[in-house]
């Protein structure tokens, strides 16, 4: 618990000092919008006996829960079943490891390999790899409570304005999941790499 302040408190500190550094900086920022795209959606009133009709009922809910923990449990059996460093735990175990150090490339073009086959042949799994995978689950976890301390620590000071705040909240949050995010664009990049063409 106390490495676990120490490290917030360093990384909200470092942030602090970098601050007035990062605004001094301009960041060209454009948006723009197809307008062949554009839907025109009618505004209507929605009544509460309606509300049944626009989403899925608790028990189709429940039946979703108990089909991903059961795909959740098939994959982790057929892993168990055949350890062998190609798997599909431990490539995507060695990838997201790779993905909290300071690059998302520090892994072998094999594990890359690896890890492209296996987005394209497991579609159903995607998603799922924070409950398949023990890594990335005890990671994430800990990670949010890092994130949790850090905001209610920023919370806490006193001398800072709002806006101050928020800036800290987004960086330090910014900073603690950088892992999940390159982990999430390298699946991205990996679905985009073996997607077929429709036609």
């Amino acid at each position: 618990e106390d490495s676990t302040d120490s490290s917030v408190s360093s990384t909200v500190s470092a942030l602090s000092r970098g601050k007035k550094r990062a605004r001094t900086e301009t960041i060209a920022k454009r948006v723009s919008f197809d307008e062949s795209a554009n839907e025109l959606c009618n505004d209507y009133i929605v009544y509460h006996d309606d509300f049944a009709n626009q989403w899925y009922s608790s028990e189709d809910m429940k039946q979703f829960k108990i089909l991903y923990k059961s795909q959740v449990t098939d994959i982790i059996q057929v892993e168990l079943d055949k350890k062998q460093a190609k798997n599909y735990l431990p490539v995507m175990t060695r990838v997201f490891k790779a993905c909290c150090e300071s690059s998302a490339e520090d892994f072998s073009s094999k594990d890359k390999l690896y890890f492209e086959k296996w987005i394209a042949a497991t579609p159903s799994r995607t998603g799922m790899e924070r409950l398949s995978v023990r890594a990335i689950r005890k990671d994430k976890a800990r990670r949010r409570e890092e994130i949790k301390c850090a905001v209610l620590e920023i919370q806490d000071e006193t001398m800072v304005s709002m806006d101050e705040v928020d800036e800290l909240i987004a960086e330090v949050s910014r900073d603690i999941s950088a892992p999940s995010r390159r982990f999430a664009t390298l699946l991205a990049q990996a679905q985009q790499n073996t997607a077929k063409p429709l036609f």
